[in-house]
């Protein structure tokens, strides 16, 4: 089941749900794509997914930490 991600243009910051007004933080996720790792917003009181447009691009290092 593909679930709606809504994109927010970030302008001050992004402290409040727009589609339910909670203001207690963010849950995240993260998506491997080839070359960078997606990040997004997840509401934990109304689960609504958004796209703040960050990425993360991968350097991969060999050998243990």
């Amino acid at each position: 089941m593909s679930k709606k991600v809504e994109r927010i243009a970030l302008t001050e910051e992004f402290v409040r749900c727009p589609a339910c007004g909670y203001n207690g933080g963010f849950h995240t996720t993260f998506k491997r794509l080839p070359d960078m790792i997606k990040m997004n917003l997840v509401c934990p009181s109304c689960h609504d997914e958004f796209d703040l447009n960050i990425t993360v691009t991968i350097t991969e290092k060999g050998g243990g930490g």
